[in-house]
Formats: structure tokens, C-alpha cells, sequence
């Protein structure tokens, strides 16, 4: 399957280069203009050894499915006040059908405000309080409206055909 490249891109590097053009970027931190168009993203372990990047790089999935090979997929998260923002699923190994962690972008854009929540022995958790080494994160508790928010990905199952969707009701 090939993907639709971006226009400018395509006109910087030639439509005979597309195959090298590549997304890359290191955590979860994968800027919210690359998610209609590539919606599942999975770690790149094979370019390690690439300089920039590390075991964090992640890079667009060949499919625009929720398959095995899909470690983290970008979502919608709604509000209890019907707000919706930006996020980000990580997907639980191996079955990638449930989640063990979302990022929510609650000032709805890249290297604003962060939500993060993980689940921890089938509870929804979060950091006790703002970690010194992630000055965007902020609290869920803090954000009025926001909670319970249902978080519906983007991508669906290759398997079901159905996008997950999933609720953080409260945090542990």
C-alpha cells in the first residue's frame, strides 16, 4: 500500500526520493499534523543505531490499520463537558486490543499541555505530582470537565474493523 505523501514534500525531495522520506520522532511525541494521515505508529528498534535516534523513535505503521505491529495510535478524547482534544494510545503487548496508556493534548496542540495516565493493575493512574523532567504534564484531577473522558482512536482493528474505545472514569 502506498501512502499519499504531503505536496510539499514531495516537490523538496522528488517523487523518485519518496521512499526515502522519512517520519521520525522520538517518544510519543509525534506532532499532531502527521496523525489523520498516518495514525498508527510503531517503535523503530531496526534504526537504533541511526544518528538522532534511540529506542524511542517512532515511525508511521506500513498499514493505516490497528495491527500487531502497532505500538501507539493517535485518538479523540471527549470531555465530560463534550470538550474533545488531541491524544495519544499505547497499546497493550501482544494482543494490541486494550490500552496501557494515553496522552491527552489539552491545550488541543503539540508542546502544550499533557495529560498522561497509564493503567496500573487494572486502574487508571497518573503522576502524584508534575514529574521535573515533563514541564508540559499537568493533572487530569486539575483539568474541570475532563473527567470521565472516553478516548476513541483514530485507526481500526485490521481484526474487528472497530476503533478502540475505552473511558478513564477516575484516577487511583
Amino acid at each position: 500500500m502506498r501512502r499519499m505523501q504531503s505536496p510539499a514534500l514531495i516537490s523538496v525531495l522528488g517523487e523518485d526520493d519518496m521512499a526515502d522520506a522519512r517520519l521520525r520522532f522520538s517518544g510519543w511525541h509525534i506532532p499532531l499534523e502527521h496523525w489523520e494521515d498516518y495514525p498508527c505508529w510503531e517503535f523503530a528498534l531496526d534504526e537504533e543505531d541511526r544518528e538522532g535516534q534511540d529506542e524511542t523513535t517512532m515511525r508511521p505503521c506500513d498499514e493505516p490499520w490497528i495491527t500487531e505491529y502497532t505500538d501507539v495510535v493517535a485518538a479523540y478524547a471527549v470531555g465530560a463537558n463534550g470538550d474533545r482534544f488531541p491524544a495519544v494510545v499505547s497499546l497493550e503487548y501482544p494482543d494490541r486490543a486494550s490500552a496501557n496508556a494515553v496522552m491527552i493534548y489539552v491545550d488541543r496542540q503539540f508542546g502544550g499541555h499533557v495529560v498522561e495516565c497509564s493503567m496500573r493493575d487494572g486502574r487508571w493512574t497518573e503522576y502524584e505530582s508534575k514529574p521535573t523532567w515533563y514541564p508540559a504534564w499537568t493533572s487530569a484531577k486539575s483539568q474541570a470537565g475532563l473527567l470521565p473522558v472516553k478516548i476513541v482512536t483514530l485507526a481500526a482493528s485490521k481484526r474487528t474493523g472497530v476503533p478502540l474505545s475505552f473511558t478513564v472514569a477516575d484516577l487511583a
